[in-house]
């Protein structure tokens, strides 16, 4: 059985995550996205967003001294930590990933976007997903399955 970073690979691989490399803005966005869904910002004002994407791009904020290593080691606090919070939650992060797995890869892709990346190719751009895409195809996550102590290990 595929461990649960190999599942994540394969999801990555399967819509072209790789194609462009590592893009350290990129990657800066995507967690400062999340980090929105956190604090529940995302939802409620995209100005938020644009002055951090603003920040981001404008600026340039680099990697400035950081190297591959640095780059690693700070990624891999990051899973560090949100898995420690994930169990302070009263969950198991585990069973949080497996659900977070099999909904994200239950998304279609944009049928636009699908029909470019037949026609031309990839070309790095950021996989999107399908907004019309039926809510009862979508395998949502069950937390509820996740709880500490309400499984067997």
């Amino acid at each position: 059985m595929a461990t649960k970073a190999r599942k994540i690979y394969n999801w990555n691989m399967a819509r072209g995550n790789f194609e462009s490399g590592f893009n350290y803005e990129n990657e800066f966005l995507m967690l400062q996205e999340e980090l929105l869904e956190f604090g529940g910002l995302e939802k409620r004002t995209n100005i938020f967003s644009r002055f951090i994407k603003y920040i981001t791009v404008r600026l340039r904020l680099k990697h400035i001294g950081a190297t591959e290593h640095d780059k690693v080691d700070a990624l891999a606090d990051i899973i560090v930590v949100a898995t420690g919070s994930i169990y302070k939650l009263g969950y198991d992060a585990d069973l949080v990933m497996e659900e977070v797995i099999r909904e994200i890869s239950s998304r279609q892709q944009d049928p636009i976007q699908a029909r470019l990346w037949s026609e031309r190719g990839i070309n790095g751009e950021k996989w999107m997903k399908d907004k019309n895409q039926d809510p009862k195809t979508i395998k949502k996550a069950r937390f509820d399955r996740c709880k500490l102590g309400e499984h067997e290990d």
